[in-house]
């Protein structure tokens, strides 16, 4: 497993999002992308999905909801540009955890083993890990 050392940042969530997406560090168009990638994925809406920031650092969290009502997420993204890193978080597993992580585009981290590995369950990411 890769460090976790983010889990030792505070994170602040993004209020503005059209702002956000005017930023001018080069992982924005990508983590544009991914949200875009993550609805589709995960058939949630736009407005159950929140981005949050790294205090003083380039890492963000990406957490996205069934709906926007919920108080829990189902899971979420921690994307490290410059690390070409992302690890994927699922709620009903482990918070403390990944459940996968990818560093240059190629799994390096697995939380499971077994059927979900024999039939490469972490495939069905592609669509978010290759705009990352």
């Amino acid at each position: 497993m890769l460090s976790l050392r983010y889990n030792t940042v505070n994170f602040a969530q993004v209020t503005d999002l059209a702002d956000f997406y005017r930023g001018q560090e080069r992982e924005i168009s990508r983590i544009h992308s991914m949200v875009d990638s993550i609805k589709m994925l995960f058939h949630v809406p736009g407005n159950a999905i929140k981005i949050m920031v790294a205090e003083g650092e380039r890492i963000y969290k990406i957490l996205f909801y069934s709906t926007s009502l919920d108080k829990v997420p189902l899971g979420w993204f921690i994307y490290l540009p410059l690390e070409d890193r992302l690890d994927l978080y699922d709620t009903s597993l482990s918070t403390e955890m990944p459940y996968l992580q990818w560093k240059n585009k190629k799994t390096a981290f697995k939380n499971f083993a077994g059927l979900l590995d024999a039939v490469h369950v972490e495939r069905l990411f592609d669509s978010v890990v290759k705009v990352s």
